[in-house]
């Protein structure tokens, strides 16, 4: 995989996900949330527009949108091999992911977030609210907002 490579994640809520997202963005790759319960049209176009080479799904994903990703190398998260540890350097401007608007206006738009933008967020958050290493926060919106 190269740097910034788009990998899609269609992957259902689970750990399976999280382990996506981190090994994604270890890679050097850059993700690109595909909410399995979105219409076909919207998956498809995203994938397009997106340049996605790569799906890492599940199981059910597999089962339900395969056909969207006909052409593409998809990975099953959950039989992925054991390869030697990651070591990849992340230029801080480097593309981490793309989200996509809602679309309310016409077509989807694809929102480009580099690294140093994710962690400054990450970092006002944490700063907003306090958090410290004691604290356990849970998640509790998709990924796939914009």
């Amino acid at each position: 995989m190269r740097a910034e490579s788009r990998v899609g994640l269609c992957v259902t809520r689970s750990p399976a996900l999280i382990a996506a997202l981190v090994g994604t963005l270890r890679s050097g790759g850059a993700f690109v949330p595909l909410d399995p319960a979105y219409p076909a049209e919207r998956l498809s176009t995203m994938i397009e527009d997106a340049n996605v080479q790569c799906v890492l799904a599940d199981a059910e994903t597999i089962a339900t949108c395969g056909a969207l990703f006909e052409g593409l190398d998809v990975i099953d998260v959950h039989n992925v091999p054991d390869d030697e540890a990651l070591n990849v350097t992340i230029h801080p401007e480097q593309l981490a992911y793309v989200i996509y608007t809602s679309g309310s206006t016409g077509k989807p738009k694809g929102v480009a977030v580099s690294h140093v933008a994710l962690s400054r967020h990450l970092d006002d958050f944490i700063t907003c609210y306090g958090i410290t290493s004691n604290d356990t926060q849970l998640q509790s919106s998709t990924i796939s907002l914009a």
